[in-house]
This record gives structure tokens, sequence and C-alpha cells, in this order.
């Protein structure tokens, strides 16, 4: 039966989002413990512990603070977290990203092609950029998203565009010019350069791509939303055998990508071996350590594709596909 099913800590962290040494550290200190251990001491959760480990884990993605809420009876946080859904739920502006439009031109064409921002929250500055004040910009609150007119591309280098983006805490841009003039910048993927006059696909592509820069900014920033930790691709042997794999003058990339895997994976070793003295310095080490992990994980399917032309057998080298633990 479902209530009887018992899980170990690694599914817990997996389905919680929570990291399994915070999970150790909230035992000892807010009593947040398994209800059973294994005959060699394993910690085995019960359903009704994954369940209020995964309410505590939405409160806190949420703003709450585990000192807050951790000795909460679980009656008081389903309260909190059904709240929570039916705010979240709510028709609000405020739970759209935000986007300002700056320009009197592009104004007036976002206004009258509403269908391709329905999704946004809207506000309009119909003012050329050396108009705008920090006092207008101020009194909108929350930028998430900016879509700006200009006459050339290089005007994104000018102080007045590097204030506008500071004052509104520097979002994904849509630079919409009217000059044949190539964009500047190109490594900077804050901007997003469209040629004028607009149309609907375009300013619905430009509004993609600028969200999804957004979100990314969002995904930095919160360690709950980060993937579930990943398995080694490349056991040593096989890391061994990639940096020696043949290569020319032209691609060593294997070598390179080889070096920065045992290096991740050392330092992996080593943070999930840190000792911690409170709940502060766990969710610290935990967030170093989940960072780590994604980025050896990128940088094994980096060589992966380094590797994908070579087909090393017999104990040399175990093809990435088949040697790769998750999916």
């Amino acid at each position: 039966m479902q209530s009887d099913m018992l899980y170990s800590i690694g599914t817990v962290a997996r389905l919680t989002g929570i990291n399994a040494d915070t999970l150790r550290v909230w035992e000892r200190r807010y009593e947040l413990s398994s209800s059973h251990r294994s005959p060699s001491g394993r910690r085995l959760y019960r359903q009704t512990d994954l369940e209020h480990l995964q309410i505590i884990s939405s409160l806190l993605a949420n703003g709450y603070k585990i000192g807050e809420i951790a000795a909460l009876p679980h009656k008081t946080l389903e309260a909190m977290r059904s709240q929570q859904t039916a705010d979240s739920s709510a028709p609000n502006d405020a739970k759209r990203q935000h986007l300002l439009v700056i320009g009197e031109g592009l104004v007036e064409w976002v206004k009258n092609n509403q269908s391709s921002s329905v999704q946004l929250k809207l506000s309009y500055v119909p003012l050329e950029l050396r108009h705008v004040t920090s006092d207008q910009i101020h009194q909108l609150g929350t930028i998430d998203l900016l879509a700006i007119a200009v006459t050339q591309p290089s005007e994104c280098g000018d102080p007045m565009m590097t204030e506008l983006r500071a004052v509104t805490g520097s979002p994904p841009t849509m630079v919409c010019h009217s000059s044949g003039e190539p964009r500047l910048n190109p490594q900077n993927e804050d901007f997003f350069f469209v040629k004028a006059p607009l149309t609907t696909d375009t300013f619905t592509t430009a509004m993609k791509y600028l969200k999804v820069k957004s979100e990314l900014k969002i995904v930095s920033s919160n360690i709950n939303r980060l993937g579930q930790p990943h398995s080694r691709i490349f056991s040593q042997l096989g890391l061994k055998v990639a940096s020696q794999a043949p290569s020319n003058a032209e691609f060593e990339c294997q070598s390179h990508l080889a070096k920065l895997i045992e290096a991740l994976s050392e330092f992996e070793t080593y943070s999930s071996a840190c000792s911690v003295n409170n709940w502060s310095d766990a969710a610290t080490h935990a967030c170093i350590y989940s960072y780590a992990n994604q980025a050896r994980w990128l940088i094994e399917k980096a060589l992966s594709t380094a590797l994908s032309a070579h087909t090393v057998t017999s104990g040399k080298l175990i093809p990435p596909t088949q040697h790769q633990n998750t999916p």
C-alpha cells in the first residue's frame, strides 16, 4: 500500500528539491527526521514524511524561512500552502512578466498589436530615450523585460542606455532600430536586436527570447530550481582514454574537457565532505555542491560531443551513451 512505502534520503531529496545534506542538518536542528531506520542505519521516510517535506519545500520557494515553519503542525503548513496556491492561481497582472516599452513609435505598435503580448504586463513610456527620467521608471515597479526603440544599435553603448538598464535592473532588452548598421556587442546575450518595421512574428520571437533569458536569471539565483543531481557519465578510465583520444592541432577539445571534468569531480567530492555547523552553512554548501554538479555534468556532455566522431571499445573507452546513468 502507498501509505506503507518507504523512501531513501536520496529519493526524498529528488522529490522535494531539498539536498540530502540539508535534510540531515534539519534532522539535527529542527527534528525534521525520518520515521524509520533500516537495519544498517539508513534513513527511511514514509509517504507522510515525504508529503510534509514537499509542503515545506514549496513554502521555502515562496519566501518563507525554515526557522519560521519547521516546528509548525502539518495542518497549519497545509493551510499555508493552500492559500499560496489560491493566490498564485488568481488572475493578477503581478503574476505576469512586466514589459516596459520605450519609444513613441514602438509604444504605438505594441498597443495596436496587443495579441502579441497577451501574456505580459505592459507599461509604456512614449518618449525618446534621452527624455526618459529615473522618476518615471521608479513609479512603474519591478521591470522584468525591456523593449526600446533607437535609431542605431550603437546607442546601446551610450551612457543613457547604461543608466536606463541600471535603473530597471538590467533586464533582457529588445532593441528595435531603423538603421542598416550591424548590431554591436554580440557577446551581450541580454540584448536582442530587431530591425524596424516590426512584424508580429519578429516581436513574438524577441519576447520568447527575453522571457527565456529572464527565467534563466531566476533559475541561477534559486537553488530549488536546479535540476536533479547528475551521475557521472565518464569513469576515471574513460576520462584518461578520452584525454588521449586522437586529435590534431586544430581540435584538442577532449583533452582540455577531460581535465576540467577531473577538477570538478574532485571539487564535488570535497564539497560533499565539508563539515557544517548550522543550517546556514548547510544551505550554502548544498548550493555550491549543486552548481558544481551541474557544471561537471554539462562539461561531460560537451566531452561526449567532442568524442562523438571516435569509437573506442574493448575496455579502452566506454561510449558515453552506454556509460551514462542519467537521462
